[in-house]
C-alpha cells in the first residue's frame, strides 16, 4: 500500500472478474499523481473471480467476504478496513476515465459542505446513462417514474445553464455549470469524504441491492451537507451485468428496497398506499401479458417472459413479500416465488 494515501478506490465485486481486471486497468492514468490506494471487497464471489484477480496482481487488496453481504453492506466494510480521507466507491463494471480521480477531488475540496459527489455516467459509445436522481415519491412510483426523472433531470440541467446565464439550448450545453446539487446520485460511482461516514454513517445495510445510494443520499442531506453531481467528469458504466442475469429476482430486490425506503422516511401508511398501488399496476401488467401471450399462441418470447416476470412479483406480493426471491441469499421461508 502507499504510503498515507489521500484516496481509497475500491471496487465491489461479484463473479465479474473479467470487468473488474478491466476496470482496474484503467486507474493508474485516472489517479494521475494522486496517492491513493486500491481496494477490491470480493462479495464472496461463487466463480474464480478472486483466484483470477491475485493472478492479475499478487499485491492487490483483496477484501474476500465470507458471505455475500449486497451493495450496502459490501462497501460499509472499505471503512473499517483502511481510513483515508476520500473514498471512491465503485461497481465492479466503471471504467475510469484519465485524471477523473484528480478532477474530482479537487472539485470536492472546493465544496466543503460536500456529502458525496458522483460524476457523469455514459455507455461505451458515448451515449449518456442516468446519473442523478430525484427522491422517489408516490407520484413517481405509480405514475411513470423514468419519466418523473427525465423531467427532474432537465430542470437541474436548465437551472444549471441559467445559472451561469446561459439559455438552455443545445449549442450552451457545454457551459453548463461545473456542479449540480441533487437529490440524489446513482451508486454505479459514488466520492465520499471519510467526514460524511463519521457524521452520518454508512448505508442501511436492510437494502440488500437498490435505493440504498438513494436513502444515504437523503440522510447525507438531511445532515445538513450537499449531494452533488459533476457532469463534466465522466466515467465508462456496463451498467448491470450481474441483476440482468437475474431479471425475476432482481425485479423482486427492487421492490422490497423500495417499500423499505417509503416505509422508512414516509410511514407505513404511505408504503401502505405503494403497496395497494404496485399491487394493482401487477394485475393488471400480467393480465396484459396474459393475453397477448394467448393472442400470439404464446409465440412471442418477449410477451411470455413478461408474463412471467409480472406473475413472479405478483405472487412474492401474494405471499406478504416474504424475505425470499430477490437476490438476498434465501431463507427458510413457507412461500417461495
Amino acid at each position: 500500500m502507499n504510503n498515507n494515501p489521500e484516496i481509497t478506490i475500491a471496487f465491489l465485486n461479484y463473479n465479474t472478474a473479467d470487468d473488474l481486471i478491466r476496470a482496474l486497468k484503467s486507474v493508474p492514468s485516472a489517479a494521475g499523481n494522486v496517492n491513493y490506494h486500491v481496494t477490491v471487497i470480493d462479495n464472496c464471489s461463487t466463480d474464480d473471480s478472486v483466484e483470477q484477480l491475485r493472478k492479475y496482481n499478487s499485491d492487490l487488496d483483496i477484501l474476500a467476504l465470507d458471505e455475500n453481504l449486497g451493495f450496502a453492506a459490501g462497501f460499509n466494510k472499505i471503512f473499517s478496513h483502511i481510513v483515508t480521507p476520500y473514498y471512491f466507491l465503485l461497481n465492479s463494471d466503471i471504467i475510469l476515465s484519465q485524471d477523473c480521480v484528480g478532477k474530482i477531488l479537487t472539485k470536492i475540496k472546493e465544496l466543503p459542505q460536500t456529502g458525496i459527489a458522483g460524476v457523469a455516467l455514459i455507455r461505451e459509445n458515448g451515449s449518456s446513462q442516468s446519473s442523478f436522481g430525484k427522491f422517489p415519491s408516490l407520484a413517481s412510483e405509480l405514475i411513470n417514474r423514468s419519466l418523473w426523472q427525465k423531467i427532474y433531470a432537465k430542470k437541474i440541467t436548465d437551472d444549471g445553464l441559467r445559472v451561469n446565464g446561459h439559455d438552455s439550448s443545445q449549442s450552451d450545453m457545454s457551459k453548463i455549470q461545473e456542479s449540480h446539487n441533487v437529490d440524489c446520485i446513482i451508486g454505479a460511482a459514488m466520492l465520499v469524504p471519510r467526514s460524511t461516514f463519521e457524521k452520518v454513517g454508512g448505508m442501511d445495510e436492510d437494502f440488500f441491492f437498490f435505493l440504498e445510494e438513494t436513502d444515504w443520499c437523503k440522510r447525507i442531506k438531511q445532515a445538513g451537507l450537499n449531494v452533488l453531481h459533476f457532469p463534466e467528469v465522466k466515467v465508462t458504466h456496463l451498467q448491470g451485468k450481474t441483476v440482468n442475469t437475474l431479471p425475476v429476482k432482481a425485479r423482486i430486490e427492487f421492490h422490497r428496497s423500495r417499500l423499505h425506503y417509503f416505509k422508512k422516511h414516509h410511514g407505513i401508511i404511505i408504503a401502505a398506499i405503494l403497496w395497494i398501488g404496485c399491487f394493482v399496476r401487477l394485475i393488471i401488467n400480467f393480465t396484459a401479458m396474459l393475453f397477448l401471450t394467448l393472442l400470439t399462441l404464446g409465440k412471442s418470447k418477449k410477451f411470455k417472459n413478461k408474463m412471467s416476470l409480472y406473475g413472479n412479483v405478483l405472487l412474492w406480493y401474494l405471499c406478504a413479500c416474504p424475505k425470499n426471491g430477490g437476490l438476498k441469499k434465501p431463507i427458510t421461508d413457507t412461500c417461495n416465488p
